[in-house]
């Protein structure tokens, strides 16, 4: 397997993980799931899912169906999310909250504003702005 680009725990630490691909750049997410689930914006990179190792010997990793076609990973233990995966996809997204620090990512993109929250407004990061909609 090739080198570790990344590695990761839940809260508890129930969970841990290692990437072993690069991971694209941070997105913000503002779609209403996102909200949900966060309690803000959900902030995502991916990697391919084969470079992913997962260490669970508890069995403490859970899968919501969120939606259709996407199914949520998260600690079944201490409830951390941790994954988002589009059903039959080489690629699986990962909380960029739950990696360890130093990561080397960077922020890339807002995405759904259209539907982010009434109650905030987005920064001033210079980041680009994705419009799209989940309504």
């Amino acid at each position: 397997m090739s080198a570790v680009h990344g590695r990761g725990r839940c809260l508890c630490g129930a969970i841990s993980f290692e990437v072993h691909a690069p991971m694209r750049e941070v997105s913000f997410c503002h779609c209403g799931m996102c909200r949900r689930v966060h309690g803000y914006a959900g902030a995502y990179t991916t990697a391919l899912v084969d470079s992913f190792v997962l260490h669970d010997a508890q069995g403490a990793l859970r899968w919501y169906r969120s939606s259709e076609h996407v199914q949520r990973g998260f600690c079944g233990t201490c409830g951390t999310t941790l994954f988002w995966q589009h059903e039959g996809s080489k690629v699986r997204g990962v909380t960029a909250g739950s990696l360890d620090a130093p990561t080397g990512l960077r922020a890339g993109v807002h995405i759904h504003v259209a539907d982010k929250g009434d109650w905030y407004e987005l920064p001033d990061d210079g980041l680009e702005r994705r419009q799209g909609s989940f309504s």
